[in-house]
């Protein structure tokens, strides 16, 4: 059994007796990349292609998709990379991300833009690939505070990476650490990829279904005609194609004013975020004020089916049953309920939106603006397939139960993914600190 000693950094915690903690400055240099500038009068053939922040994740780096930009001689030399150097993004959302070049990769002619620092080892004494695996300890395991002073968004400015407390091992155990680590690394991330793939195919086979079933029906002996709607092809010959708002009360949900506040009468709303597929969050509920006349107005009640105006448009869950009474809801939502005497089903229509949703039905016309919004007066004019009364249910109950049984598939490659990925961030910090003994 190894000993263990207190390494006096708390992230870090025990470490083996006979390991020091070091900066990584004591190993490793460190050089950022390039400014990215625009060099018009260059010829494309005098330009070379660098590697930047989007073509570096853990443990890869993507050549598929370089940009080119002119480097001088001398930056040619300085910003030259080679197999086994260890690339790390400087900042935003990807920060800390680090990935070694493969042994044997040609990169001749090959350089890096700011956003990275490339990272060598001073001497033959220090593997940057053990230095990959710790700072993506680093990041996995939510300890950028730590090097990062707590920023909002992170920056592993060059200080920063140079100060970084290493745990420090003679050079057989990194490589003996870096050995253990690709071996088992890679056969999670197999399978982390395996179940990705899986529930691709799942995400696929379920909007097939559902586009099916929700156009053609469960019955497919029957005659046919053309729909005159091009998403829906060909329709049951009984079956009728109506506007939403032949069908459906379609109503926006109120404008949200912070500078009108009534704390007397204030009550709790939904936002877009709080619309799922299938699913309504009430876990984060914001409150704004809703006069007494309104009430009535954007009352939220079981059966209602609710569509998100904005952000992934038709997202629509349907108000449960059992759902908290004094409930509303805001501008970016439409509530839909069936209109007095008409036959729709809220049920069935939940499954036209997703597929029409899926099916980019929503997004795809020729001027699309930046960020889609779908305002009540499209959405009562969208042209929905619509069975007898009957087969809404029907389809509705088919749909519901086929579904159930995908999306608890579904739900058990994604709950596989996150144990994986927990135990990949568990092994790589047990094993680069020694609480894990390896070699």
């Amino acid at each position: 059994m190894r000993k263990m000693k207190d390494s006096g950094i708390a992230w870090i915690g025990e470490i083996p007796e006979e390991c020091d903690i070091m900066r990584t400055s004591r190993a490793y240099s460190s050089v950022l990349g390039k400014m990215v500038c625009s060099s018009p009068a260059t010829p494309a053939d005098k330009k070379l292609p660098y590697i930047c922040a989007k073509d570096v994740h853990f443990d890869n780096v993507d050549f598929s998709d370089l940009k080119a930009m002119w480097f001088s001689p001398k930056e040619q030399e300085l910003y030259s990379l080679a197999a086994g150097d260890l690339l790390v993004v400087e900042g935003g959302a990807g920060a800390g991300g680090a990935a070694t070049i493969p042994s044997g990769t040609d990169v001749h002619g090959i350089c890096f833009q700011n956003s990275l620092h490339r990272i060598r080892a001073t001497s033959d004494a220090y593997n940057t690939r053990y230095l990959m695996y710790y700072i993506g300890m680093l990041v996995q395991g939510n300890y950028v505070d730590y090097v990062c002073n707590k920023a909002t968004i992170p920056h592993f400015t060059k200080d920063k990476i140079m100060s970084i407390p290493l745990v420090k091992w003679p050079v057989e155990q990194q490589r003996a650490i870096v050995t253990f680590l690709d071996a088992k690394c890679s056969a999670m991330d197999e399978a982390i990829r395996k179940a990705e793939r899986l529930i691709e195919k799942l995400d696929a086979f379920k909007q097939s279904l559902i586009t099916e079933t929700v156009t053609k029906g469960l019955h497919p002996e029957v005659a046919r005609k053309d729909s005159g709607v091009e998403w829906i092809g060909e329709i049951p010959e009984t079956w009728y194609v109506h506007k939403m708002g032949w069908s459906y009360n379609i109503e926006l949900g109120k404008m949200l004013d912070e500078k009108r506040i009534d704390a007397q009468n204030t009550k709790s709303y939904l936002r877009n975020s709080d619309v799922q597929w299938g699913h309504i969050n009430l876990d984060d509920l914001q409150e704004m004020t809703f006069k007494p006349e309104e009430l009535k107005r954007y009352r939220v009640l079981p059966g209602d089916l609710l569509v998100c105006e904005g952000g992934e448009i038709g997202k629509c869950a349907i108000v449960p049953e059992d759902f908290p009474d004094d409930i509303y809801y805001q501008k970016a939502l439409h509530r839909i309920r069936v209109r007095q005497g008409q036959n729709g089903n809220v049920r069935f229509l939940a499954y036209v939106l997703f597929c029409m949703a899926k099916n980019q039905c929503f997004t795809s016309s020729s001027d699309k603006a930046t960020i889609a919004h779908l305002t009540g007066e499209q959405l009562k004019a969208t042209k929905v397939p619509f069975p007898p009364a009957d087969e809404q249910r029907e389809i509705a109950t088919f749909l519901e139960e086929k579904c159930a049984a995908i999306d608890a598939n579904l739900a058990k490659r994604r709950a596989l993914i996150e144990r994986l990925s927990d135990y990949k961030r568990s092994l790589i910090y047990e094993v680069v600190t020694g609480k894990r003994e390896v070699g």
